[in-house]
C-alpha cells in the first residue's frame, strides 16, 4: 500500500503511537525531469557525489536517454542506494542519521 506523507513530523508521531522506532533516518533531495517518457533524477545525498538515476519504460529507453545525455552504456551502474554507498566504503544501514549539508540545497 503507498500513501503520501506531507508532513514528516505527524507521519513519525503516527508510527511511533503505533509501536514503531525509527532505525535510522536518511535525508536526500532529488531533481526530476522527463525527457521522451524517461525519468531523470538528480539525486543528492549526504557524504557521496551528486549523481543521476534515469528509469524508463524498458532498457532500450533507459540506454537511449543515456546516450542523448552525453553517457555511454559503460557509464551507467545498476545499482541501488545501498551499493552506491557501498562503493564509497559507506553502510547505510548502519548509520542512524544521514543529514544534507545546508549549503547543498
Amino acid at each position: 500500500m503507498e500513501i503520501t506523507v506531507d508532513n514528516f513530523e505527524r507521519c513519525n508521531l503516527l508510527l511511533k503511537e503505533l509501536g514503531y522506532e525509527a532505525k535510522n533516518f536518511q535525508e536526500n533531495r532529488r531533481i526530476q525531469y522527463l525527457l521522451n517518457g524517461v525519468e531523470i533524477g538528480i539525486d543528492y545525498w549526504p557524504q557521496i557525489p551528486t549523481f543521476m538515476e534515469i528509469e524508463g519504460p524498458s532498457e532500450i529507453a533507459v540506454y537511449n536517454t543515456l546516450e542523448t545525455l552525453g553517457f555511454k552504456k559503460e557509464d551507467a551502474i545498476t545499482t541501488d542506494i545501498e551499493g552506491i554507498y557501498r562503493q564509497y566504503g559507506f553502510d547505510i544501514l548502519n548509520v542512524k542519521h544521514l543529514k544534507l549539508e545546508e549549503d547543498r540545497k
